[in-house]
């Protein structure tokens, strides 16, 4: 709507000599002008009370009862206050949004030739990862952020960079050609996701995955940058790089400073890929409750670890068992009927189920398969949030390799009759 403008009042006319164009006679012309310089006093004198009139009727308003004054003040002092508060309550949400876990996830994928025969199946992998991350920020309460990247003998441009992970959509084909710029590739995505707002906090962290079928072959920009753009990025404290890689693939990263545990060395096959698929679901389950627990970048991604978990967690997620438990030390290699037989000393005998051996070494641990945790003190903890604590996937059979158990040591239930027990390990049995 225009703003009225309010009326001018035109100015007043004031006589002057000039006008009296009726006058002869030099003489007249000279009264005249006397005259007319007698009338200003009066002009001025006329104008005067036009202001008085002007005051008296400003203070002729009448005025406001001092009861509605308070209560116009009392209004607007609540109405302040309200918006101190508003403000107050804004600046804590806008705090308590920039404390919050934030997780960037990037995927870091080969398209070369050699990947064609497997194409379909990394799409359906790449698709159950992404339901993996939704499901953990979810779960968890993690704000996520995706990206998707590709490479060949060049690197794409991302089909999607730091996208809310809510809002990505599945992926429905990859086509493979080229060579493998693996170095490229990784060293884009760092340059890329360090530019992201709010890189540099504290509770923002980086999980980089990056799967190859094949070794470095194509790398012009960033292969002999890249063992420090790695090293600076992991200095941090915040970022993770997971790699999984065919045979061979190890050493070089191992040379890079990546950990033991954040590789994993997958066969090119079909079931290769979908065991693959396994790992990489263990991968982000693990970095996830890592970050639940405080961790800003993990070094174990495939395999079980207990860095950091203090015994008070372990027991007020889990129950202590111990008298139902008893604990032999395997002095021989032996299968496990045979030697739990033995222990009881005819006083029973072995139960499939009941017998729990020491993870020591990479094993294929299924779904439905019991987990104990046992601290120094020699308290055994079961319960099913003991996969969740060790970052295995719920359900689903995995491969693990023993990471950093920390002040703990993990037992697996055995179903079968012959399992190898290692010398110098422990047994414990449900009795």
């Amino acid at each position: 709507m225009a703003t009225r403008k309010p009326p001018t009042t035109p100015a007043r006319r004031t006589p002057s000599s000039t006008s009296t164009k009726n006058a002869a006679k030099p003489a007249a012309a000279k009264t005249a002008k006397k005259k007319a310089s007698a009338a200003k006093p009066a002009a001025a004198a006329k104008k005067a009370p036009a202001k008085k009139t002007t005051k008296k009727a400003s203070a002729a308003k009448p005025a406001v009862p001092a009861k509605k004054a308070a209560k116009k003040a009392a209004k607007k002092v609540t109405k302040q206050a309200a918006v101190k508060k508003t403000a107050s309550a804004a600046k804590a949400a806008s705090a308590a949004v920039a404390g919050k876990l934030v997780n960037h996830v990037a995927f870091v994928v080969d398209r070369s030739g050699s990947m064609s025969s497997l194409a379909k199946k990394v799409v359906d992998v790449f698709n159950a990862q992404l339901t993996a991350v939704k499901e953990n920020a979810k779960s968890s309460g993690q704000e996520s952020f995706v990206s998707y990247y590709t490479f060949h003998t060049k690197v794409d441009t991302p089909k999607f960079f730091a996208k809310p992970v809510a809002k990505v959509p599945k992926l429905t084909s990859l086509s493979c050609t080229g060579l493998t710029a693996l170095y490229d590739a990784t060293g884009q995505a760092i340059v890329d996701l360090e530019g992201v707002k709010g890189a540099g906090q504290d509770n923002v962290s980086f999980l980089v995955v990056i799967l190859t079928d094949g070794h470095e072959n194509a790398s012009k920009k960033y292969k002999s940058k890249i063992k420090s753009m790695i090293a600076g990025a992991q200095k941090t404290g915040r970022w993770t790089f997971a790699f999984l890689v065919p045979k061979g693939g190890a050493a070089t990263l191992k040379k890079f400073g990546i950990p033991d545990g954040n590789i994993q060395v997958w066969n090119t096959t079909a079931k290769g890929v979908a065991d693959l698929g396994k790992s990489m679901r263990r991968g982000l389950d693990t970095f996830y409750a890592a970050r639940g627990q405080g961790q800003r970048a993990v070094t174990a991604v495939f395999t079980t670890n207990l860095k950091g978990i203090t015994a008070k967690q372990v027991s007020a997620a889990l129950v202590d068992e111990r008298k139902a438990f008893k604990r032999f030390t395997v002095a021989a290699e032996a299968d496990i009927q045979s030697f739990v037989n033995a222990q009881l000393k005819g006083k029973g005998t072995y139960q499939k189920g009941n017998g729990f051996y020491e993870l020591t070494k990479p094993e294929t641990v299924q779904g439905g398969k019991d987990i104990a945790i046992v601290d120094k003190k020699g308290a055994i903890f079961t319960g099913p949030a003991a996969r969740d604590l060790l970052g295995l996937p719920k359900g689903a059979s995995c491969k693990v390799k023993p990471g950093d158990h920390g002040d703990f040591k993990i037992f697996i239930a055995s179903t079968s009759l012959n399992r190898k027990l290692m010398k110098g390990t422990e047994l414990l049995y449900r009795s």
